[in-house]
């Protein structure tokens, strides 16, 4: 049961998050000036595989470890602080992140460009204003000390973090 719940999260995210607006925005041609020469086609390759990648290595790990999905009505009921979750505290939004940029690269296109930066800055006010709270609530002191640890966004550099 809990891979059939995976498996609908990932084919909710992708649909909405990575398909659906992205493809509404070109395919609306909000795009005032798109982005140039042809090159950003081919490096736009290099995010979207990375933020593809690590977006499967979460969603392996809520379901492995945390007994959980990526939704947040159906968010692991362990706390996860493995796998990706040792060199970032929000791996799943970085590589969500990560693949919007792949996009716009790869599409030549500003809007999807700047759509990153805002899906990026809705999700860090939603982090910081409701779950790192309820986290905090629920998980009490390791996850004060996880914090305290592991960067929120940008991994330190030499690695992750070794955590007992």
């Amino acid at each position: 049961m809990l891979i059939i719940r995976s498996l609908a999260a990932v084919v909710i995210i992708v649909a909405i998050w990575f398909v659906g607006f992205p493809a509404l925005l070109i395919t609306l041609r909000v795009d005032p000036f798109p982005l140039r020469p042809g090159a950003f086609r081919a490096i736009g390759l290099l995010p979207l595989v990375v933020g593809g990648w690590l977006f499967a290595w979460v969603t392996w790990t809520f379901a492995a470890v945390g007994r959980g999905t990526p939704l947040i009505f159906d968010a692991p009921a362990r706390f996860v602080a493995i796998g990706p979750h040792r060199f970032v505290r929000n791996p799943m939004y970085v590589g969500d992140v990560l693949i919007i940029l792949g996009e716009a690269l790869l599409f030549e296109s500003a809007a999807i460009l700047v759509y990153a930066g805002v899906f990026w800055a809705a999700v860090h006010v939603l982090v910081v204003t409701l779950e790192e709270p309820r986290l905090r609530r629920r998980f009490g002191t390791s996850y004060e000390l996880y914090c305290r640890r592991v960067p929120r966004w940008l991994p330190r550099l030499g690695g992750g973090v070794a955590l007992d």
